[in-house]
């Protein structure tokens, strides 16, 4: 799934052109159907702005500021509910950002400058959070955690500037580690080593480099 949300499409050519326009403007399509009502001050995008499809269901609800996005933007799907709510300052996301499936939030991430800068929730199709994955400035890095359907941890993985480095750990439903896998700039690198469930190491080997050391 993408992480981004799609973005509102930028007015028709047929808003703003000709004299300066001010105050509320819409466009309608060769049937007669409106398809975007836009808000102007003085010739610049200034206020709200909604986008239809063409047979008249609204696609998207923006708020404008000096002539970029500033506010909260909203997309729906054709049947009226809401698909993407994300926060823009100054023309970029800036704050949270949440996808939706027939409703249902399925993916929520903090932007800072347009970029992705926080923890990153995706979820099931019941609601449950599937995993979580910190960013900063828009890359992995940190401590990600998958979970199972019932909410226990499945993996935890390091990552550092996008790619895994450190130990990712395997766990059973009891929350206890079956396995650690180091790795080094996103390369398996020193022991992957599984355990028992009282704790106790049942096997172990050596990676270099992603490569299997023989011993």
């Amino acid at each position: 799934m993408d992480i981004e949300p799609t973005e509102p499409a930028t007015p028709a050519g047929g808003i703003g052109d000709g004299p300066v326009l001010d105050g509320s403007v819409s466009r309608e399509n060769d049937a007669g159907v409106v398809v975007e009502v836009a808000t102007f001050d003085r010739g610049v995008l200034h206020g709200p702005l909604r986008q239809y499809d063409e047979q008249g269901h609204l696609l998207h609800e923006v708020e404008y500021r000096g002539g970029v996005l500033h506010g909260l933007v909203f997309s729906y799907d054709a049947s009226g509910l809401v698909t993407a709510e994300t926060l823009y300052a100054g023309g970029v996301r800036n704050g949270l950002s949440t996808i939706f499936n027939r409703g249902r939030p399925v993916m929520c991430a903090e932007y800072k400058a347009g970029v992705l800068d926080g923890d990153l929730y995706t979820y099931s199709d019941v609601g449950e959070v599937a995993a979580i994955t910190p960013f900063v400035a828009g890359l992995k890095h940190g401590v990600a955690t998958v979970f199972r359907p019932d909410g226990s941890t499945l993996r935890t993985t390091t990552f550092a500037d996008d790619l895994p480095h450190g130990p990712t750990d395997d766990f059973d439903e009891k929350g206890r580690l079956t396995r650690r896998t180091l790795y080094q700039a996103g390369m398996k690198h020193g022991p992957t080593t599984e355990f028992d469930a009282g704790g106790k190491v049942t096997s172990e080997v050596q990676y270099r480099a992603d490569k299997l050391v023989e011993r």
